[in-house]
């Protein structure tokens, strides 16, 4: 797969704020929306930083997590193609995903926020040949995260998170 000067310097720096150097793996999906990870965890506990590439926006969509890299870049992929063609998603919204994988490991949505909630490497915009690039953290919620966010708000889904040591990295750990 051909990069676009663009597309390479989102992934290499990325990988600089995760101080990684392992390879960017990459798939395109259905309308030309493409998604990608690398590895961020040592080979103890591997964690894979997935990413969307914008495609004609400036939001980058992202998760951290220890599950199928391919099946995440699909989500990722979709969740770009929605923001760009359907809403825009920004901090503190929850866009549900319809996809089997996600069912089965018990996810029924995400909540979109700032990278800083994983972790203070990664900004919320950065200056990508030219063009600010906004990132947001993908979380996957369970039924119930989901529930707590469309009843209360934002913060007392964090405080649930704080609560249960939600861990959002872990794709088997449901909250």
């Amino acid at each position: 797969m051909n990069f676009s000067k663009f597309e390479t310097q989102i992934y290499l720096f990325l990988a600089e704020s995760m101080g990684s150097e392992e390879t960017l793996c990459a798939y395109e999906f259905e309308g030309g929306f493409r998604a990608g990870y690398f590895q961020v965890g040592d080979e103890r506990d591997p964690i894979d930083l997935v990413f969307s590439f914008p495609k004609n926006d400036i939001d980058c969509y992202l998760m951290a997590t220890d599950g199928d890299p391919y099946e995440l870049c699909k989500e990722m992929s979709g969740l770009q193609e929605y923001n760009e063609s359907t809403a825009h998603l920004c901090s503190t919204h929850t866009v549900k995903t319809n996809s089997q994988y996600m069912e089965k490991a018990g996810w029924v949505a995400y909540l979109i926020t700032t990278p800083a909630v994983l972790t203070s490497d990664l900004p919320n915009s950065a200056d990508i040949t030219g063009e600010i690039v906004r990132f947001h953290l993908a979380i996957p919620l369970c039924k119930e995260g989901y529930e707590i966010k469309l009843t209360n708000d934002n913060d007392t889904l964090m405080e649930y998170f704080e609560k249960t040591r939600r861990d959002i990295v872990a794709f088997g750990a449901r909250a």
